[in-house]
């Protein structure tokens, strides 16, 4: 948690959910951020933690890199000329993400803009 407070600093619990159509136990909370580096506001979703000494992980870690993989496949697009922001409006930009080890459990961070008056 220390990794996450020396980059954002968080201002408020904004909601939560379930995400993933793999799985729906996944569990995840959203809190507004603002960034130490820039200034700016972000939703930052924190992952139910996956604990070490499991015996499965029971779809955690798929569905995160699978929403990773689709954010980041966005910015792809985006970046080599394919496809305009416009073409991806109703989707909150990716900006950072982090795995963070703790306490023997992994906790998967995403970064991603704040869609102010928006819904999660």
């Amino acid at each position: 948690m220390n990794e996450i407070q020396s980059r954002y600093e968080l201002i408020r619990f904004l909601g939560h959910g379930k995400t993933c159509m793999y799985s729906t136990q996944i569990n995840l909370r959203v809190v507004l951020g603002k960034s130490k580096m820039d200034n700016k506001e972000y939703a930052i979703k924190f992952y139910k933690p996956i604990y070490i000494n499991q015996n499965k992980v029971d779809g955690k870690t798929y569905c995160f890199g699978n929403e990773l993989n689709f954010l980041n496949y966005i910015e792809y697009r985006i970046s080599m000329g394919e496809s305009s922001i416009y073409d991806f409006k109703y989707i909150n930009r990716y900006k950072d993400s982090l795995s963070i080890l703790e306490n023997n459990a992994v906790m998967h961070v995403l970064v991603l803009e704040f869609a102010r008056n928006g819904t999660l």
